[in-house]
C-alpha cells in the first residue's frame, strides 16, 4: 500500500511540475515579447523619426497623420501578438480555444481601426468638397461658433485659421461643411 501512495505522491508530483514549467515557460515568453515589443516601438520611431516620414507623408498627401506612431505601433502589437501566440501554444492550448482567442483579438483590432478612422473619411471627403468650392479661399474672413479670424489653408482633414490673437485654429472640415463656419468675403479695393 505505501508503494501505491508513493507512485501516486510521484506522479502528482511530476505532473504539477510540468504544468508549474509550462506555465513560467509561458509568462518568461510573453514577458520577454512585451520587452521586445517596447524596444522594437521605441527603435522603431526612432529611426522613422529621423527620416522625417511623418512630414514626408504631409509633403507628399497634405494629410497630417502620425505615420511614425502608427507603425511604430503596429510593429510594436505585432511583436505582442507573435509573443502571445508562441505563449499560448507552449500552454498546450487546443486548436479550437485558440481559434477562439485570435478571433476575439481579430474583432478586436477590426473595431480598433473603425474607431479610429471613423471621423477621417468624413473629414477627407468635407475636405474635397470644401477645396471645390470657389468662395472658401485663404486670406477671407471666416466666423465659428466661437471665433473669427483669417482663413490660412484647407487641407484633406482640417482647416487652418488664424485668430485676432495670432494663434491658429484648426477645425475638422466636416464641421466647416456642415455650416459652423461662415464665410465673409474679403472686399475688392478698387483701383481708382
Amino acid at each position: 500500500m505505501p508503494s501505491v501512495l508513493q507512485d501516486a505522491f510521484v506522479l502528482l508530483k511530476e505532473v504539477v511540475l510540468k504544468i508549474v514549467n509550462r506555465f513560467i515557460i509561458a509568462a518568461v515568453i510573453l514577458l520577454t515579447g512585451f520587452i521586445m515589443g517596447r524596444i522594437a516601438f521605441n527603435l522603431s520611431k526612432r529611426i522613422l523619426s529621423e527620416i522625417k516620414l511623418d512630414i514626408l507623408v504631409r509633403s507628399y498627401t497634405g494629410i497630417k497623420l502620425s505615420m511614425e506612431e502608427t507603425i511604430s505601433n503596429i510593429i510594436k502589437y505585432s511583436i505582442y501578438f507573435v509573443a502571445l501566440l508562441f505563449s499560448v501554444s507552449q500552454l498546450g492550448i487546443e486548436n479550437l480555444t485558440f481559434n477562439v482567442i485570435a478571433t476575439g483579438v481579430l474583432i478586436l483590432i477590426i473595431i480598433s481601426v473603425i474607431l479610429a478612422v471613423r471621423d477621417f473619411f468624413p473629414n477627407l471627403l468635407a475636405g474635397l468638397f470644401i477645396r471645390s468650392k470657389r468662395d472658401f479661399k485663404p486670406g477671407n474672413l471666416v466666423r465659428t461658433e466661437n471665433a473669427m479670424g483669417r482663413l490660412v489653408s484647407v487641407d484633406l482633414v482640417e482647416t487652418k485659421i488664424e485668430v485676432k490673437s495670432g494663434e491658429f485654429l484648426y477645425l475638422p472640415n466636416s464641421f466647416v461643411l456642415r455650416g459652423i463656419v461662415r464665410v465673409k468675403r474679403r472686399r475688392e479695393k478698387k483701383d481708382n
